[in-house]
């Protein structure tokens, strides 16, 4: 069995319904896989869903949320006119240094970020990722000047949209365990 992460987290960031691929090397019920995952993963992580996805499907997301909680000290009023300055902003260059593989970059964040919103002590927002290069949650932090050392609270990824394909196998599952058809990828929806 193989496992990947379509869309890793940074590190201290909670995910919720995150999608894990496993590619089978034979084939498995899935009731039965879904106990042997539950007997082995550690408390916390919990299975919601599992379907089978056609090996051609295209598991790469389309999109993310986030929701940051800010701490008692935060300047709302001063990080709601940054907000709504690049919410204004037809475009919002950031710099990208290299790592590893990647070469630096300077890249608009602007087009990635499709929502953007504070209420109270949260800030959320949706961010499309795409074949280039992709805005990561930190990088907006950055742009918006929030220190995250000293007023964030917590970073969730709450939610991941994928193709519409993939949403559209969900029901396939018990199709496929019933007609006793070869085993494709399955993907599971954990938190």
């Amino acid at each position: 069995m193989r496992l990947s992460l379509p869309l890793p987290r940074n590190v201290a960031v909670t995910g919720h319904n995150e999608l894990l691929l496993l590619e089978l090397t034979e084939p498995l019920a899935p009731d039965r896989l879904q106990q042997r995952l539950d007997d082995t993963l550690p408390v916390g992580l919990d299975i919601h869903k599992l379907f089978y996805v056609a090996p051609s499907g295209s598991s790469v997301p389309v999109w993310a949320s986030y929701r940051l909680t800010l701490g008692n000290s935060a300047d709302l009023v001063a990080l709601s006119r940054r907000i709504e300055q690049f919410l204004n902003a037809e475009q919002w260059n950031i710099h990208r240094p290299a790592r590893k593989r990647h070469p630096a970059r300077t890249f608009d964040l602007r087009p990635d970020i499709t929502q953007l919103s504070l209420e109270n002590n949260t800030i959320m927002c949706t961010i499309t990722v795409g074949n280039g290069p992709t805005a990561r949650i930190d990088e907006l932090i950055a742009a918006l000047q929030i220190d995250v050392h000293g007023i964030v609270r917590h970073i969730d990824r709450i939610d991941v949209g994928y193709p519409l394909e993939i949403s559209r196998l969900e029901h396939d599952i018990k199709t496929s365990h019933k007609t006793k058809k070869p085993c494709p990828p399955i993907e599971a929806e954990y938190q």
